[in-house]
């Protein structure tokens, strides 16, 4: 899992605040997917709980500190709502 955080952390690094959002959730799918796929054997669910929180909280630490105005969901969204339904994060889950 800590190489799992860093990953995702380097991702969502300051120096990528200048992609566009959908680029980077992209780029962080893809690397979920992969993760999921080669940990699915065993009883990975707390695993992938972890990760889908770690994940989540660290694009909302991204989209705060991409510009001086801190970023708000459109509306009266929430954060989760609108990275996973809006930009379609991909949850991980550990049911096979």
């Amino acid at each position: 899992m800590s190489r799992f955080r860093d990953r995702v952390r380097d991702l969502t690094a300051t120096r990528y605040c200048f992609l566009p959002v959908g680029h980077l959730v992209s780029e962080v799918n893809r690397y979920l997917r992969g993760w999921s796929i080669y940990f699915r054997y065993g009883h990975p669910r707390r695993s992938f709980a972890e990760a889908n929180r770690h994940t989540l909280s660290r694009l909302v630490i991204h989209l705060q500190r991409r510009s001086q105005r801190k970023f708000r969901p459109p509306g009266d969204r929430s954060f989760y709502s609108y990275l996973y339904e809006d930009l379609d994060l991909t949850r991980i889950n550990g049911v096979r």
